[in-house]
């Protein structure tokens, strides 16, 4: 029939497959018709499946020819095998002769006489509908397995036309199914092939497989998940069928009513699980999509039911459920798509509330709430309420250092009170003060405070103090600082009048807490709508009106007469300066002398009110000149400062500016007419042409007069201030940084000679100092005095102050040290051997990560006087310390050794050696300044660094034993756990321990005038390639700046600060002639620092990861030699602990050949690792895994033979592949995005730089 067809489709006569599928059905013989009956309509439109089914039917009868269909009559089954074929539509009645029936259902009286006249009926019915469509459309369904021996009766599902429109994959519940019968594969949990299986029912239909499958129902508002086990798949099965014998075998209770049926769970009457409705003559089961989810999750059934109840979707849902599915809208977007009908099958819950919570919601989408009005609280006595919040820090340091402010006000007045602060650890003290401040002046007590959550708020000392005082303590909600709006606007305020009362008159931005207190006076005496009488927040408080009649402009030009008695005869005897305001603790008037840079008091102040009303003022006339390279710019002092405030060094305490009612100085007169002689001061090239001048003081250039290195006629391009082109740019961090050099360091300076120390009014602790130092190397006998032999010179000595700062930065104590002047020692005379190893930096960090990892007690101990214990085998003599000579010649003959011998490192580190062998101890030797115990109690590790002692331990017991034994031998201070050791400064948490050097990098900032620069995101600038200068070109005056920030950088990077590794080793290149543009490159790198100064390297508990290492290189980076960089870095307890940055000795000729350079080293560095860990007692089971990002060096690492590309690399550099065949290391290839050795190979961008600083468990402390 085929080839008949494709010769009709040669003469243009197609035939399409739905007509060539029938014509192939009504070919096949009578015994084909069941067959016939179970294929479906919808498979007519593939006659080439058809064809298939066809051959497999074919082959099946061939192979069991007794297996004919079951003849399945449209009413019952009699006899024990009885079969029947439904009549042909050639078929003929034997009774009336007409065709299509057989006798039995002929209608005609005669010929169907044993038949009642109601089956008769029937039988015409059926005959009718037969005439008028295909007989296949009627038919009857029995699902039984063919191995399967027939009973006398079946019932049977029975299905016509009529439900033509039921989709395939309906689930009918059937009483004829002797099994489960399924279509989709995707349900089933478990499976296996049944080949040669077929079921009877469906004409002779395979089932290809058996297993559990999963049926998802509902019975109201009740879903479950069903399993059916040992259901059958059956692909061309017409729909899917329960079998009522197995649900009922497996305890389930199956009722049916007129209209619907139940299946109840087991042992329950009323835990309905499958509801059904009935559809003509069918029961449809009511399910909902299952899950192949659940389906997987059902591999290990129980084994007492058949089948398992999940939860599933319910089939009506609530209205938070529509929510959730339309991906959160909201609920009233959600309701109108129910309510206009904009959506099918859209089934709500009529019970369930229309309004709900979400937290995902809430999570994602909640914004800052706004704050509805309401009517403010009124308080009615004083301290009954107090507002209180803290504002810094500001981008320039006051006069006096200042950065933050802390404001005070009451809310039944609405004074405020004010205090300048260095640091926020103040706070406390000025709450104290306010607090007295109150009960002194009113007699009145603080009852509550209104404050934020700031951290300087909920510390422990001010929450002991406020509930010891009886204070009530009110904290704002995070992140919602409206709560505290008295305070918060109170800062706008007075930031906004300074700015503009420094603006005003071009004031210094470094007076701007002089403007605030002023600004803070002049509110107190300024109406406010929050007193509801006519009267200002002083007389509130005062019960006094405040009298008005002094006050001055802030910055106002004024005449301060002179009264230090330096004036001369014909010179003037007042001096121009500008007005502050009112001094507190004298009735007199503050002013800002430029040339002292202090703020001073005076009672003979005269002001020239004309001269300050007028139109052209003249602060513009020497103003326009400054630095050179630098524009005035606008006086906008406030910043946007990080969320955690940096530490910065403690200073001098501040006393704090509380206003206090006005004075009036009686003696002060306001003279109608200046002074004669103030003309003559002015000088004609700074008016200002075109402009009416007047004979007001001179406004001074304050950075000329304080800089005098500023006032030379040249000053080096480098230094030159970069400034935007708009004079109201904001300041920029160079504008101040490099005009006051001198006012950027600390208040505590270290003096540098006797007479220097003696002259400051620290002196008695220097000399205190001093004498303890004496009294020890006495104690020791250090020395003795005697007569210098007439053969030898001795050597000269001097102190060397220091100022000991704990891990806050605040002193703890003064030191002086008598050092010899070792440079004039003569070899083989005075010293030979002058080798002393101290600790490497690399194994301090390992310790400490080990310590984080294993939970170890770290404390640290100095050592008084460490080089003092050693004694000396040279005769070596040296003159008396200075300020504790005995009057004669005699001279001191060292005993020991001391500070600044050649020898002193190598003499002490040999005692210290002896000494810690006698107590038990074994040095490593992958560090010979680590010695190490282990007992049954546990294991001591201690590492030491000159005189400063690291001791780790695994138990209170062995710490304190410890110490105990080192106290035996040597004179210690106990410092505690460690938190500050060779400038770094340790955090210690109970999971975890910080590293940083907050501290160190401040002082650097400071060092260099950069504290108030605009920080930047990365270190280096990735679009700016630096080279050397042409030979002809050199800037002298810019080197030793330049070298001296290079030198300060490099200990921060290779001790806590790898993410500058890469930046200060490119620009250390160039030390022997920078030019303009690296010493730019340099000051970035101190501005990126400026924002990331307590960013440090952290280490957990919680990491157990064994250490790993990541090599990495940057091929031909350098432009002047094409060299390559070389970097890697290990990491252990999720912190980096090794790392390295450095320029290959030899040019790559390829990016492999720069990689396996940088493997090398990487390689060097990770048998040094596992010789520490090993001599620790942690050695590793497994090779040190090194990943890289380049799979031709892993090949070639692991691979021997040699090609022409890469047989000229050094010999030395295949040990490599020696220790990865010892199993020492692995090599492995990891992505470039992955590689955290990238950040030290070359400048990167800000995402793949912050993203490196989390891989180098790089954290802000």
């Amino acid at each position: 029939m085929t080839r008949y067809r494709k010769e009709l489709a040669a003469l243009n006569s197609k035939i399409s497959d739905d007509e060539f599928s029938i014509t192939l059905l009504t070919s096949l013989p009578d015994s084909w018709d069941s067959f016939i009956q179970g294929v479906d309509t919808s498979s007519l439109s593939n006659s080439t499946a058809l064809i298939a089914r066809i051959l497999e039917q074919a082959r099946r009868k061939i192979a069991k020819p007794s297996s004919d269909d079951i003849a399945l009559p449209a009413n019952r089954f009699k006899g024990k095998s009885g079969k029947s074929s439904p009549p042909s539509p050639n078929s003929t009645c034997h009774g009336c002769g007409r065709p299509g029936h057989f006798i039995s259902d002929c209608y005609d009286t005669a010929a169907g006489k044993t038949y009642t006249e109601q089956q008769k009926k029937e039988n015409h019915r059926r005959y009718m509908r037969n005439k008028t469509r295909p007989n296949k459309s009627h038919r009857a369904h029995l699902a039984q397995e063919e191995d399967q021996p027939t009973e006398t009766d079946y019932a049977f599902m029975g299905q016509d036309s009529g439900y033509n429109n039921l989709p395939p994959d309906t689930w009918l519940i059937d009483s004829a199914c002797t099994k489960h019968i399924v279509r989709n594969k995707s349900l089933f949990s478990t499976y296996s092939e049944t080949p040669g299986h077929s079921v009877k029912g469906f004409g002779q239909t395979p089932a290809v497989g058996q297993g559990t499958a999963a049926i998802a129902t509902h019975s109201g508002k009740h879903a479950f998940n069903i399993a059916l086990r040992n259901a059958l798949h059956v692909p061309d099965a017409p729909f899917n069928l329960i079998s009522v014998g197995c649900m009922t075998q497996a305890g389930f209770t199956v009722k049916f009513a007129a209209d619907s049926l139940s299946v109840f769970a087991p042992g329950s009457s009323s835990r309905e699980v499958i509801h059904g409705k009935r559809a003509g003559n069918l029961f449809v089961v009511e399910t909902t999509k299952s899950s192949p989810r659940f389906a997987s999750s059902l591999q290990s059934p129980p084994d007492t039911f058949e089948t398992l109840a999940f939860p599933s979707i319910p089939a009506s849902r609530t209205w938070k459920d529509w929510h959730r599915t339309f991906g959160h809208i909201n609920a009233k977007s959600v309701k109108l798509l129910h309510d206009k009908g904009m959506v099918t099958g859209m089934t709500v819950d009529p019970d369930s509330p229309l309004e709900f919570s979400c937290e995902a919601c809430i999570r994602a989408k909640q914004n800052v709430q706004s704050f509805p009005p309401e009517a403010e609280r009124k308080y009615t006595e004083i301290g009954e309420m107090t507002f209180t919040d803290v504002w810094g820090p500001a981008r320039v340091n006051g006069i006096n250092r200042e950065r933050y402010y802390v404001s005070f006000t009451d809310g039944a007045t609405r004074r405020t009170v004010i205090y300048f602060m260095k640091q926020k650890l103040e706070v406390e003290e000025k709450i104290k003060a306010y607090v007295e401040y109150i009960k002194t002046q009113t007699g009145k007590r603080c009852k509550a405070f209104r404050f934020d959550n700031g951290g300087e708020y909920i510390s422990a000392e001010v929450k002991r103090y406020l509930s010891g005082k009886g204070i009530h303590s009110e904290y704002t909600a995070a992140y919602s600082p409206q709560q505290n709006g008295v305070a918060e606007r109170l800062n706008r305020t007075l930031i906004e009048h300074a700015r503009a009362m420094l603006a005003e008159h071009d004031l210094p931005l470094f007076l701007w807490p002089e403007a605030v207190a002023y600004a803070v006076y002049l509110k107190n005496r300024s109406p406010t709508r929050a007193l509801d009488r006519d009267i200002t927040p002083d007389e509130a408080f005062w019960k006094k009106k405040p009298d008005v009649s002094t006050l001055r402009e802030f910055g106002s030009p004024c005449w301060v007469l002179r009264q230090d008695g330096k004036n001369q005869k014909l010179t003037s005897k007042s001096r121009p300066f500008h007005f502050t305001g009112l001094s507190d603790e004298s009735r007199a008037w503050r002013y800002f002398n430029p040339e002292s840079r202090k703020i001073q008091t005076s009672r003979n102040v005269i002001f020239n009110t004309k001269e300050v009303e007028d139109d052209s003022p003249a602060t513009e006339k020497n103003l326009t000149s400054g630095l050179e390279g630098e524009q005035r710019k606008a006086n906008n002092f406030e910043i946007k400062s990080p969320s955690t405030p940096l530490p910065m060094t403690p200073l001098r305490s501040l006393s704090p500016l509380t206003p206090l009612p006005s004075p009036s100085p009686s003696s002060v007169s306001t003279p109608s007419k200046a002074p004669r002689d103030i003309s003559s001061t002015i000088s004609t090239e700074n008016i200002i042409s075109g402009k009416r001048t007047t004979r007001s003081a001179p406004t001074l250039n304050y950075r000329l007069l304080n800089n005098p290195d500023s006032r030379s006629p040249k000053r080096p391009d480098a230094w030159k201030t970069r400034v935007p082109n708009s004079s109201d740019a904001p300041p920029e961090f160079d504008t101040v940084a490099f005009a006051f050099p001198s006012f950027q360091q600390s208040s505590v300076t270290e003096p540098l000679t006797v007479d220097e120390a003696r002259s400051r009014p620290d002196w008695p602790k220097w000399k205190e100092a001093m004498d303890a130092e004496i009294e020890q190397l006495n104690k020791l006998n250090t020395y003795k005095l005697t007569q210098c032999p007439p053969d030898r010179v001795p050597i000269a000595n001097k102190w060397v102050y220091r100022v000991k700062r704990d891990a806050d930065g605040k002193i703890i104590r003064y030191k002086a040290r008598l050092v010899a002047k070792g440079f004039s020692q003569i070899p083989g005379i005075d010293f030979d051997e002058t080798f002393a190893p101290v600790v490497r930096m690399e194994t301090v960090r390992l310790l400490i990560s080990i310590a984080a990892r294993y939970k170890l007690r770290a404390h640290v101990v100095d050592v008084i006087g460490a080089y003092l214990n050693g004694k000396l085998d040279e005769e070596i003599y040296m003159t008396q310390p200075e300020c504790y000579e005995d009057g004669t010649t005699r001279v001191c003959k060292l005993e020991r050794s001391l500070y600044g011998l050649k020898q002193a490192g190598r003499v002490w580190n040999l005692t210290l050696d002896s000494s810690f062998k006698e107590l038990g101890f074994t040095r490593l030797l992958s560090d010979q300044c680590v010695y190490i115990r282990r007992s049954q109690k546990g294991i001591v590790i201690v590492a030491v660094h000159v005189d400063d002692m690291s001791i780790f331990a695994s138990s209170d017991e062995l710490m304190t034993e410890t110490e105990v034994q080192l106290e035996s031998k040597f004179s210690i201070n106990k410092l505690g756990p460690l938190r500050q050791l060779l400038g770094m400064e340790i955090r210690q948490t109970e999971d975890s321990i910080i590293l940083t050097q907050t501290q160190y990098l401040t002082r650097i900032l400071d060092r260099f005038g950069m504290t108030d620069c605009k920080p930047v995101a990365t270190p280096m600038d990735t679009h700016i390639k630096l080279s050397r200068l042409p030979e002809n070109e050199s800037h002298p005056d810019i080197k030793a700046v330049y070298q001296n920030i290079i030198g300060s950088l490099m200990y921060a990077a290779i001790t806590t600060r790898p993410d500058i590794s890469f930046a200060v080793q490119a620009l250390s290149q160039f030390n022997t002639n920078p030019g303009p543009i690296h010493l730019t490159a340099a000051k970035r790198i101190l501005r990126y620092l400026k924002g990331t100064l307590n960013l440090g390297i952290k280490y957990s508990s919680l990491d157990d990861f064994e250490p790993v290492l990541f090599s990495d290189a940057d091929w031909g980076n350098g432009i002047d030699d094409r060299k390559s960089i070389s970097g890697y870095v290990s990491t252990h307890a999720g912190g980096a602990v090794t790392w390295n940055s450095k320029k290959q000795p030899t040019v790559a000729l390829s990016s492999m050949e720069a990689e396996y350079l940088a493997l090398s080293a990487t390689t060097r560095e990770a048998l040094w690792l596992r010789t520490l860990f090993a001599e620790l007692g942690l050695p590793f089971k497994h090779p040190l895994d090194i990943f890289v990002d380049n799979q031709g060096t892993i090949a070639f690492a692991q691979n021997s033979g040699f090609h022409a590309r890469s047989k000229h690399i050094d010999i030395r550099h295949h040990f490599i592949r020696e220790n990865i065949t010892s199993n020492k290391v692995s090599i492995h290839y990891c992505a470039t995005e992955e590689n955290i050795a990238d950040i030290l190979t070359k400048g990167l961008d800000r995402n793949k730089h912050e993203h490196f600083l989390e891989l180098l468990g790089m954290y802000r402390a």
